[in-house]
This record gives structure tokens, sequence and C-alpha cells, in this order.
């Protein structure tokens, strides 16, 4: 699996930062979420 981040797995970037893997997986889950959070806020202020 790749990442948007340099073309890096995050099995690469786990080892290159000494983060567990799962936590890399957690941590950009809930990137995501805010993100899409953040951006439905947006989207709702602007058409509403």
């Amino acid at each position: 699996m790749k990442t948007e981040l340099n073309g890096q797995t995050f099995r690469e970037l786990a080892a290159d930062t000494g983060i567990p893997l799962n936590t890399l997986l957690s941590r950009k889950r809930y990137a995501v979420i805010a993100l899409r959070r953040w951006m439905r806020t947006l989207h709702d202020d602007y058409y509403y």
C-alpha cells in the first residue's frame, strides 16, 4: 500500500520514523475524518 507522501509505503514510514505501523494508519484515519468534517463545514457555510 502506497501513501500520498513521497511514494513510500506505510511499512517504510514506520521503519524510518520508529512509529508502529498501526499507529500511523490510525493517525491517517483520524486526519481524514477531521478533514472531511472541516470540508463539510466549509461546504455547508458556502451553500446554506
